[in-house]
């Protein structure tokens, strides 16, 4: 994934746990916050495997 679509892909996800979190819905935003934060771990993973190897 580029840079640029990573980001984009967080801001949308920043985006739909405000909307949970705007509408009330703590359960959704709890889900929707991990699942940001195991994407954002296994970009940051293969960020270091890339430089490791390459």
């Amino acid at each position: 994934m580029s840079e640029v679509s990573a980001r984009d892909a967080a801001d949308g996800e920043h985006r739909a746990i405000l909307a949970a979190l705007t509408a009330g819905d703590a359960d959704r935003a709890a889900a929707l916050l991990r699942a940001h934060w195991a994407s954002g771990m296994d970009l940051i993973c293969a960020w270091i495997e890339a430089r490791e190897t390459g």
